[in-house]
């Protein structure tokens, strides 16, 4: 639920400030294959996915992709955090502190690729 809640607020995100190239990538593999089934489940998560896809299937130039949890300790505590707070948030010159040992953790294992 946190993984499809977070998928939506990101597709409406790039919908309002105009992105339509780009790559989204997420560690939970389900998403990937919900998302390439034109947002179909038969989980609680449904009416959650129907909206990413509707969002998603406008994008004809954005790609999805799956990728390790350890190179996405950012997007999975930002899930996390949404799915508990049952907000969202959008910060435009830095980063929360609660995801700055993440992100510095993620970059050490992407440049280590």
């Amino acid at each position: 639920m946190a993984e499809a809640y977070a998928l939506k607020e990101g597709l409406c995100l790039v919908n309002q400030i105009g992105y339509s190239n780009f790559v989204l990538q997420s560690d939970c593999q389900e998403v990937i294959d919900i998302m390439n089934e034109e947002g179909f489940t038969a989980s609680a998560a449904a009416p959650i996915f129907e909206i990413c896809y509707d969002l998603w299937k406008d994008l004809p130039k954005a790609t999805m992709e799956h990728c390790d949890r350890e190179a996405n300790q950012v997007a999975h505590e930002l899930a996390r955090q949404a799915l508990q707070t049952k907000s969202s948030c959008t910060w435009v010159d830095s980063q929360p502190m609660f995801i700055t040992a993440f992100l510095a953790n993620d970059v050490t294992i992407l440049s280590d690729e």
